[in-house]
């Protein structure tokens, strides 16, 4: 999105009647705007879960394994799990599979991984410590727009991120719960032209559309 966050959070001053930012400040109007743009991402991810690795921010976290520990901690960025990778004292590596709360005291099942609230829990638990042994592929929410930074999304969504800012503002001046129902389907409405686009990019090369097409 070429608008900056500035920029945005000065739109949605201008139809709140508050220009001067006296009632909400740019500060508090750029909060908003980073909300919905998650609020969005996670939207996209949820209506077209399958094109979600191809468009999001792909990353990878490599951490020390310890001795007799289970759970260590997923980035603060964390989102969505691609792989993980676990690697023993010989150097040998191997791709974990995700396992439900129901399998994790079965010892005859594969090993594997369990997210729990901002954790990964390893079964069954490492019995050595190994050096760079557990190794993460993950999508990452946006990072959060600045003042002068440009909003990371496609201008598709500027008007929707526009509502959701001015429901937000009015609902904290209020004093009460805003209805956010007019944003998502605005959302809604914004991705069918965004679909459109990469369905009919696909179509036309034969392959997997342009990695962060949504930006």
């Amino acid at each position: 999105m070429a608008i900056t966050a500035a920029n945005l959070a000065d739109r949605a001053a201008y139809e709140l009647k508050d220009t001067g930012h006296t009632n909400w400040s740019e500060a508090e109007l750029i909060v908003y705007i980073n909300e919905a743009v998650r609020h969005v991402v996670k939207r996209i991810a949820a209506m077209w879960p399958d094109a979600w690795p191809r468009f999001g921010e792909n990353y990878e976290d490599t951490q020390n394994i310890v001795a007799d520990t289970a759970n260590y901690d997923l980035p603060s960025d964390f989102y969505m799990m691609l792989r993980v990778k676990l690697t023993d004292s010989d150097g040998d590596t191997s791709l974990l599979e995700p396992i439900s709360l129901e399998r994790e005291d079965d010892s005859d099942e594969d090993d594997g991984y369990l997210l729990l609230n901002d954790d990964i829990y390893l079964y069954p638990t490492p019995d050595t410590s190994v050096t760079s042994g557990l190794t993460l592929w993950y999508i990452s929410l946006p990072p959060e727009a600045g003042s002068t930074d440009s909003v990371p999304l496609s201008t598709w969504f500027e008007d929707s991120i526009k509502e959701y800012v001015v429901v937000k503002a009015k609902a904290r001046q209020e004093e009460k719960t805003g209805d956010f129902g007019a944003f998502y389907r605005m959302v809604e409405r914004d991705m069918e032209p965004f679909i459109a686009k990469m369905n009919a990019s696909e179509d036309e090369v034969g392959v997997n559309v342009l990695w962060r097409q949504w930006i």
